[in-house]
């Protein structure tokens, strides 16, 4: 439809000079009287056009803050979900006695759920990069359930 083009068109101008409006004043730092120059409209307009550019830009900041805070929130909880696995499997390794199955079990479940912990963390931004002394700790000692329960086997034949 013809109508909807041009209105289409017009709401394309009308974003590109309240963005412009917008950059004159908080970038160049232009008062309204020298945007209105530039862009060939009245003071009147470039008040209404800043207003609207503002309000859009607070919606934005507001939606990317929301988000944020939704990212924070299954960041934590997350977080706190591998905390209490590592809590639970330390008191494990603690209660086990040495050269158990049950020790070893304990171990690796620490292990696991630290470079788990780590990945989310880091695919959720939160972590850089694994600190390479953590990185080799766990490359060297986590096994594979196969690798743990044949460990766990051999355990068991010694006793």
């Amino acid at each position: 439809m013809p109508g909807d083009r041009t209105s289409q068109s017009e709401r394309l101008r009308l974003a590109e000079r309240r963005r412009q409006a917008l950059h004159l004043h908080a970038v160049r730092r232009l008062n309204v009287g020298e945007i209105a120059q530039v862009l060939q409209v009245s003071a009147r307009t470039v008040n209404r056009d800043l207003e609207a550019a503002r309000a859009k830009a607070k919606e934005q900041l507001e939606r990317e803050a929301e988000s944020a805070e939704r990212l924070s929130d299954l960041a934590h909880d997350i977080d706190s979900n591998y905390v209490a696995a590592l809590r639970e499997a330390w008191s494990a390794y603690h209660a086990s006695s040495p050269n158990s199955a049950g020790r070893l079990r304990a171990l690796n479940t620490v292990l696991t759920a630290t470079e788990k912990r780590a990945e989310h963390l880091r695919a959720l931004g939160l972590l850089k990069q694994v600190p390479e002394s953590l990185a080799l700790g766990l490359s060297m000692f986590g096994l594979t359930d196969q690798e743990l329960s044949a460990h766990i086997k051999r355990l068991e034949e010694t006793k």
